[in-house]
């Protein structure tokens, strides 16, 4: 998580999706197991480099 945290929503932490923050996890964990290639590029869901 840490390492998608930091790929997907650099700069953010997991208390800024407040109430949701549960949900946003599992989506995170989800999306990171089924898009690894993402990951591995490094690539934000905004498409920017990190």
């Amino acid at each position: 998580m840490k390492r998608a945290m930091k790929t997907f929503f650099p700069g953010k932490k997991p208390e800024d999706f407040g109430n949701f923050a549960g949900i946003a996890q599992q989506y995170i964990f989800y999306y990171s197991r089924n898009h690894p290639e993402k990951l591995e590029s490094g690539l934000s869901f905004q498409g920017n480099a990190v």
